[in-house]
């Protein structure tokens, strides 16, 4: 066992210090010896996923749930990846369960669960999941990506009311203050429609009549979330 915990502390600070082709080759070099265990597994799945490797690093976080079913982290490293796959579906359902498991939901499940219903277009259920993340823990990314969906609805004076909360919470937060900012002019009534202009008629010697351009229309920017707690 403590051979087993050197192992696995040595791979850990060759992680950190980023070696990651020697911290793979001893994975291999261990894996061969010993067969795979959890937490070499759980790493190399870890480092193919920085290395952009998605579908690789979600077979190995899979196999390390396998290894340890009882295990939560795993499965919330299988809904990350699923995610990332653009399985939005799917990570939800993993999610619940590693919450199932874990006997309650993470504010970091939660968060990355409505994120999975913005890309479903789910904005009801993803503002839902949201408001149960900062139920859990406050965080500024939830309540930024709450106000972006509320704008996403065209609820501006939700959008608004989110950032005044966060503001409270955060009031360095100065991308809040900006969101603050775009929500409360789209929540302005537009003005009404002018009626049609009557003819032009000639303008009389010494009497020319200017008229300054109405403002055009402010466009309301999307955007979609990107992942993160």
């Amino acid at each position: 066992m403590a051979r087993k915990e050197n192992i696995n502390a040595f791979l850990h600070q060759l992680f950190l210090r980023q070696d990651f082709s020697t911290c793979l080759e001893f994975i291999e070099s261990q894996i061969e010896v010993n067969g795979p265990e959890e937490y070499p597994v759980f790493l190399k799945a870890t480092i193919k996923r920085q290395q952009g490797k998605i579908q690789e690093s979600l077979q190995l976080f899979q196999e390390a749930a396998a290894l340890n079913p009882g295990n939560p982290t795993n499965l919330k490293q299988v809904a990350r990846s699923l995610f990332l796959l653009g399985k939005h579906k799917a990570a939800i359902d993993v999610y619940a369960e590693t919450a199932r498991m874990a006997g309650r939901e993470d504010r970091e499940s939660a968060h990355n669960r409505g994120l999975c219903f913005v890309y479903m277009k789910d904005y009801a259920s993803a503002i839902t999941a949201f408001q149960e993340a900062n139920g859990i823990e406050r965080h500024d990314s939830t309540y930024m990506q709450m106000a972006k969906v509320y704008m996403l609805m065209d609820d501006y004076q939700s959008a608004a009311n989110v950032c005044l909360e966060a503001i409270e919470f955060s009031p360095e937060n100065s991308e809040m203050l900006t969101t603050l900012g775009s929500a409360r002019l789209l929540s302005r009534t537009p003005p009404r429609s002018l009626p049609p202009s009557p003819p032009a008629k000639r303008a009389s010697p010494g009497r020319v009549k200017t008229s300054l351009p109405r403002s055009l229309p402010f466009a309301r920017p999307l955007s979609l979330p990107s992942l993160g707690g």
